[in-house]
This record gives structure tokens, sequence and C-alpha cells, in this order.
């Protein structure tokens, strides 16, 4: 999993012994949750991904995916983005990581933040930090993504390219969303990797690419459920098999 340093101010300790600062929550809505229960980010997850409505122990494995997009014409990719995230597949759990978003590669095309505006309504509350990382060899990659268990792109295309370029990002599962989801399901009928930016402009960065992939993963499905259904529930559904519940076994 991606670690970057945390500087912010020391908020306490959590119950398993780690130093909790500010800035060491995913989100809003986790940082609240310390003042609660005194977990960290990471003892929440178990809590709260892990587990099912019923809290049954010991809690289902939460794995490290990430969405990945690159606009280059050619074979080998000068930038792409990485979105991490968490996901559970048993329980259709899917939580972005934005604090860990990286672009990596030799150039860097300009990237706003805004660019992320297709994510808006996913990423509310959030922490968005973008790491640039100047090389493929960079070592840390090796490390970050060695537990990677799963990456999403656009296409094989896309994959290859991407995995290509940066070959620590090839260690999982590789998933591409145009095989992986019928797209006629769903509320647009076509995910939105073509949609334009507010002034008019196509996607000019695989940041922005990169949050047209995650929008498209928020679809819901045409068809109305007593619980309605979205892509990333789609492709977590048949990521099952892959994925066997390691705790399943002593539930029973």
């Amino acid at each position: 999993m991606i670690h970057l340093p945390e500087t912010g101010a020391v908020l306490g300790r959590c119950g398993c012994g780690a130093v909790v600062r500010t800035d060491s929550f995913r989100d809003l809505a986790s940082y609240a949750e310390f003042f609660f229960s005194g977990f960290d980010q990471p003892c929440q997850d178990r809590a709260f991904l892990g587990l099912d409505e019923q809290g049954k122990l010991p809690p289902c494995p939460i794995r490290f995916g990430a969405l990945a997009a690159h606009l280059a014409p050619g074979p080998v990719a000068p930038e792409l983005v990485v979105l991490p995230f968490l996901f559970v597949p048993e329980f259709h759990v899917l939580a972005w990581e934005a604090r860990y978003i990286l672009r990596i590669g030799p150039r860097h095309s300009d990237a706003p933040l805004m660019d992320l505006y297709p994510m808006g309504d996913s990423l509310d509350g959030h922490r968005v930090r973008v790491t640039e990382i100047d090389s493929y060899a960079d070592p840390r990659l090796v490390d970050w993504f060695s537990d990677l268990e799963l990456l999403i792109a656009c296409n094989r295309r896309a994959i290859d390219a991407i995995v290509g370029a940066c070959s620590p990002l090839g260690t999982g599962l590789r998933i591409a969303l145009d095989d992986a989801v019928d797209w006629s399901d769903f509320a647009t009928g076509v995910p939105p990797v073509d949609a334009p930016r507010p002034d008019g402009d196509p996607p000019v960065s695989p940041l922005h690419l990169c949050a047209l992939l995650g929008a498209a993963l928020a679809l819901p499905e045409r068809i109305s459920r007593d619980e309605p259904r979205t892509a990333a529930w789609r492709v977590l559904e048949s990521l099952r098999a892959h994925f066997p519940d390691s705790s399943a076994q002593s539930r029973t």
C-alpha cells in the first residue's frame, strides 16, 4: 500500500498503539470517528469495511487496488495517474484513497485538481493530495505496489501501456472496464470516458481521464432495485471468485 509521510499535528494514539495525526485519515468522516472511537484509519477500516452488518468475526480481508489512466497515443505512456482504493469483494465495498493519488512519469501535463471534478460526489469530504513521481524506476513504486491485488483501466490497450511503462503496477489482477461492464445496462449507456470538460474541451490530462473512469464506476444500473447497484458493484461481484473470503471457513 502507498505510504506517504504524515506531518500533521499529533492528535493522540490509537488503541493499537499507532500515533494519530490530523492528516492520518482519508476523509472528514474518518477524522470525526477518531474522536468517538479512538480508532486510527486502519482500525476503522477493519471495523467498518471488513465486517458484515452483523459484525461477525474474523473480518474479511481488505484488499488494495488502483485505478489507472494515461493519454499517450503510442505504446509508451509519458505520464500516468494512479488512484488507489481499498476493496472488499464480498461486501461490494470500494473506498477511494484520494490522499495517495500519484502522477508518474518523466513528463507531467498541466493538471489542476479541478480535473478531478467528475468524481466530485464520490470524493466529497475526502482529503485529496496528488504526489508527482518523476521516474517509473523510482524504487518507492516497487514497495508501494508490492501488495497490489487489482488494477483497473479503461481497456486492454490501456492496461498494456500502463503496465509496460510502470511494471510494479502489473503485480495484481488486471481488469479492463470495457470488458468487465456491459455499459448498456447503466444510466448513460456508455462510460463517460470521452465526456467534455465544462469549457467544452476533451480530457487534457490523465488525472481528468482517471476521474472520468472513477465517475463511470459510480454509474447506477438503469433497472431500479431495492438496493441500487453501480458499475463498481458489478465489477466487485465479478471478482468474488478471484478473491475468496479467506475468513469464511473460520466463520462456519
